[in-house]
């Protein structure tokens, strides 16, 4: 079925599948990982964030930002 589709929009010549044809595959697998490196960057920031909350527990007790570092550990 997809070959007949891509065979007909290619003209009617067989169609074989380029490297072109990976480059949206390839950029999305790129953004995806970059995507990922950002977030656990990110969680790792919080960690830190959350262990200074922690450290200073008496004052921030019942917040919701020590709400969000207790669901996080």
């Amino acid at each position: 079925m997809a070959t007949s589709i891509a065979r007909r929009a290619t003209g009617g010549r067989r169609y074989t599948p380029s490297l072109l044809n990976f480059l949206p595959i390839l950029d999305f697998l790129v953004w995806f990982w970059s995507m990922m490196i950002n977030i656990e960057a990110c969680i790792q920031r919080l960690g830190r964030h959350c262990s200074l909350i922690h450290s200073r527990k008496a004052r921030f007790q019942g917040s919701p930002i020590s709400g969000f570092c207790m669901l996080l550990q």
